[in-house]
């Protein structure tokens, strides 16, 4: 993870929508705003934490099953992680 846990009170749902709507504010930049390109990433990655809270035992494992699934795809140039 990159940023630190932030207070929320929102279901899965809810922060998936808050993905959403971040990914519109960076398309009404044109694409061009680095900063809402961050923002994607802080709200997917808090998506992450509301969507595995209090199972975060099978978050890893999960990680390195879709690592691996999109390695058989070609999906990746060298090795992740």
């Amino acid at each position: 993870m990159h940023f630190p846990k932030i207070r929320t009170t929102r279901t899965s749902e809810e922060q998936a929508n808050k993905v959403v709507d971040e990914f519109k504010e960076l398309e009404e930049t044109g694409f061009e705003d680095d900063e809402e390109v961050i923002d994607i990433l802080h709200a997917a990655e808090t998506l992450v934490r509301v969507h595995f809270e209090g199972r975060e035992n099978i978050f890893e494992e999960l990680v390195k099953r879709v690592i691996t699934k999109n390695r058989k795809r070609g999906y990746y140039d060298e090795e992740c992680y």
